[in-house]
């Protein structure tokens, strides 16, 4: 799968995710492993994620 295909299926990279909003996830105690957000991210913080792929 090519970088394109990886951004069109809006597959992330978990750490950089973590990076800009890892304060709003709180981690689940399911497997494979599932976060629960206290609020969503704003317009800053998605142009951010979006700017990492």
């Amino acid at each position: 799968m090519s970088l394109k295909d990886w951004q069109r299926s809006g597959w992330l990279v978990e750490h950089q995710v973590e990076r800009i909003v890892g304060h709003l996830m709180k981690p689940t105690d399911m497997f494979p492993p599932r976060y629960h957000v206290t609020t969503f991210p704003n317009p800053e913080q998605l142009r951010a994620i979006g700017d990492t792929l």
